[in-house]
């Protein structure tokens, strides 16, 4: 992902960050850690360093957003003082509280598209 920010290839970095996300998604998902007992521990600790990371790499896409993550994680600081080379670092430690979680997106619902298009004459 540097290279590509340094390249100025805005678009392959942000698609290399949703990769990221969703190979973690899915990582989460396939553990179901709200299940099992064994392993759950590893799997909660390296998603919510994943989570820290993709905060870190959206920022300069999504810095409001990247905000209300970090603040959900309940991390110190705020993710803009963090530094890029920072992302790799596990920094978030066992026994960590993250804070209250709420949807960081309004859901676009169908009707919401039909005004729009008809805003726009499509």
């Amino acid at each position: 992902m540097t290279a590509l920010m340094e390249q100025n290839n805005l678009d392959k970095a942000l698609k290399r960050i949703l990769e990221f996300s969703a190979h973690f998604n899915q990582y989460f998902q396939q553990k179901e850690p709200w299940k099992a007992v064994k392993g759950t521990n590893n799997c909660i600790y390296l998603s919510v360093n994943a989570v820290r990371s993709i905060a870190i790499a959206l920022f300069p896409f999504l810095p409001e957003s990247s905000e209300k993550i970090w603040v959900q994680l309940n991390l110190t600081g705020k993710v803009s003082e963090q530094k890029w080379n920072s992302m790799s670092d596990l920094a978030v430690w066992a026994n960590h509280k993250i804070g209250a979680s709420s949807p960081l997106f309004k859901k676009v619902e169908m009707t919401d598209i039909e005004k729009h298009k008809a805003k726009l004459g499509v």
